[in-house]
């Protein structure tokens, strides 16, 4: 066979192997496990190789190996010819062409059958395994005699020096195999909003947890709670304005909570609130929100009350509040109210100070700077300006103006967003 022939074919063979190689590490390992479970080809080859991934990474070796030897013979043979015309007879030593030989060779299957390849197959990993699936799978069966061998001398090898056994062991699917995956549909099925509900959701649960109660408590400006000894009639008109089925009571001050009152109590014709005070859970805002749920389960109770590092009220927590991380809002019929926003101009808005900063930048691409330290527009302004502005105040924070449209001494309500830049 003409030595042209056999280079491109060791050539082209070579950049097979690696680049499978590297497509199989870079690929989602629970995309192959899906097409495994619907019977695709791909699927069916590369799952066995899930949970024995020694064999196929032997096979791989081998055959690279093997067009490799097939390559460097034949490159040896084509180069020799040229370098005997390209160098004079006083310089054509075996020495000097040995390592002329050696460079050229390398220098093309490093090019050609390496990086290229390498590169390209990693582009969209789980798509060149499809490709190349039956090719794959025939080369498996063509080497496997030797592909085995390798593997036991290799694992006797190991243990003989090492001490440590080397076992294939089933694939273990992550969450980051996950988060690839729902990259990937999303991206695949972005024409289909009918998906958009359902890959949020999960991305939510993966989210979770690492959700800390900071990030969805009701803050302690919107607690509704009364005084222990106050009387019963106003804890029955408390019930009534706010819709609530339960009320929290402090003693003295709302940093000191003591319980919480409800509703059906009040069936019970109390004659104080003490009579009817139930515990609350008290628990840190740094506490994660699965372990709160899992706390709410094992006690049966559906609020707690949230202190910072100070010991004070951050605010409260409700079961609803924690499972609306995962499932998104839940309305119930008291939920009347929703927080303003309005785009004004294609640079303006106005935004009720309470809305958060992740919504913000996900709804109008506005590329607030997010931090641990706010959630809400108001924690940003205020984290910046360090007091609470009164109304018509002008606040500059690159890129953005802000004009206050209503505040309290205690709290900021209402803004004028206008983005400068």
């Amino acid at each position: 066979m003409d030595h042209h022939i056999i280079l491109l074919l060791t050539i082209l063979l070579s950049a097979f192997f690696s680049g499978m190689e590297i497509a199989f590490f870079s690929s989602n390992k629970l995309k192959i496990e899906m097409q495994n479970q619907k019977g695709t080809i791909s699927g069916k080859i590369f799952g066995r190789f899930l949970h024995r991934p020694s064999t196929l990474i032997a096979t791989l070796l081998i055959g690279n190996n093997i067009a490799l030897v097939i390559y460097g013979i034949a490159a040896a043979a084509f180069l020799t010819p040229w370098l005997h015309q390209l160098f004079p007879a006083t310089l054509q030593s075996d020495s000097l062409l040995m390592i002329m030989q050696t460079l050229a060779a390398t220098l093309v299957i490093l090019v050609t059958a390496e990086f290229i390849p390498k590169v390209l197959f990693r582009i969209n990993p789980n798509g060149v395994l499809n490709l190349f699936a039956v090719p794959v799978i025939i080369f498996h069966y063509l080497f496997y005699p030797f592909a085995r061998l390798f593997v036991a001398l290799s694992g006797a090898l190991m243990k003989y020096f090492t001490g440590i056994a080397i076992q294939d062991e089933k694939y273990a699917f992550s969450t980051l195999d996950l988060d690839n995956y729902l990259m990937e549909f999303s991206q695949d099925n972005e024409d289909e909003p009918a998906y958009e509900d359902e890959i949020q959701m999960i991305q939510n649960a993966m989210d979770f947890r690492t959700v800390k109660l900071r990030d969805c408590l009701v803050p302690r400006t919107e607690i509704v709670a009364i005084e222990l000894n106050d009387p019963i009639p106003l804890l029955n008109r408390t019930f009534l304005e706010s819709g609530h089925s339960k009320v929290l009571v402090y003693k003295d001050h709302i940093d000191n909570i003591i319980g919480y009152t409800h509703a059906y109590d009040l069936f019970e014709d109390p004659v104080s609130i003490s009579n009817i005070l139930r515990p609350v859970i008290i628990v840190p805002e740094s506490m994660q929100a699965n372990k709160m749920m899992e706390r709410f389960i094992k006690e049966r109770k559906s609020i707690g009350v949230v202190v910072d590092e100070f010991g004070g009220t951050a605010g409260i927590i409700t079961l609803e509040d924690v499972i609306e991380e995962i499932f998104g809002e839940i309305e119930d019929e008291f939920d009347t109210s929703e927080l303003f926003e309005k785009q004004m101009a294609p640079d303006e808005y106005v935004f009720e100070a309470r809305l958060e900063i992740d919504y913000l930048n996900e709804k109008y691409d506005l590329g607030i700077v997010e931090s641990e330290e706010y959630n809400t527009l108001a924690g940003f302004i205020l984290h910046h300006h360090e007091h609470i502005p009164a109304e018509g105040d002008e606040i500059r924070i690159s890129p953005f103006l802000f004009t206050v449209i209503d505040a309290s001494e205690t709290r900021l309500i209402k803004v004028r967003m206008k983005v400068l830049e």
